[in-house]
């Protein structure tokens, strides 16, 4: 009887659950991977908003996910060259961004791209960030994490290739037996938000064909 419950529920998720289908391999290109920085303005996005209470992120730990991007690259088999260019921001204030909004946030990432000589560059963004309050066993607010991640061509006029978003608050078996599969996945515990970010650079890494 329990077996033809938990059977049920898994057949229920794996419908209800998305699936990230990879991509087709990238060719044989040099990759430039860009270090995260969380956006404060639309100006410096390349797609999406930032939202009205924008959950900050401590210096400590965009060098932490950094370090975990690196590690999840590694598992990929190919070679990356890690830049660490100045946001669009600081070039706003020294006035050498010519054009507002959007075209300018790609134009940006394009001249870094170009100026590393790169093909390719992986631009990480971090949008919302909120820390689990608690610990594995218990928590008062889960972890909460918005990430945006862009595929960028540099060659030639430069192109927006692939876009990988992902937003996750965590939410409690009790809340939603639905979300057995992932609970399970987790280890039964609240997790940190650092591992929810953790899932967006898999989740990227596929999508992208990496």
């Amino acid at each position: 009887m329990l077996f033809g419950i938990f059977l049920g529920l898994g057949l229920l998720t794996a419908c209800a659950s998305p699936i990230h289908k990879a991509q087709t391999p990238l060719p044989e290109l040099s990759i430039g991977v860009a270090s995260f920085f969380q956006p404060t303005s639309d100006l410096e996005l390349m797609a999406g908003y930032i939202p009205d209470k924008q959950g900050k992120i401590d210096h400590s730990a965009l060098l932490r996910l950094d370090t975990d991007f690196r590690t999840a690259l590694a598992q990929t088999s190919r070679s990356y060259r890690y830049l660490d260019p100045i946001p669009l921001r600081e070039e706003q204030k020294a006035g050498r961004s010519e054009r507002p909004g959007r075209s300018s946030a790609l134009a940006h990432w394009l001249h870094i791209g170009k100026k590393a000589g790169v093909d390719l560059l992986i631009v990480p963004m971090v949008i919302d960030w909120h820390e689990r309050e608690g610990g594995d066993a218990g928590v008062t607010t889960s972890a909460a994490v918005t990430t945006d991640m862009f595929l960028i061509d540099t060659r030639g006029q430069g192109n927006l290739l692939q876009r990988s978003f992902y937003r996750e608050k965590q939410i409690g078996l009790a809340n939603n037996i639905l979300n057995i599969t992932t609970f399970v996945k987790r280890g039964g515990r609240w997790v940190t938000a650092e591992e929810l970010a953790q899932e967006a650079m898999q989740k990227a890494i596929q999508e992208f064909g990496l």
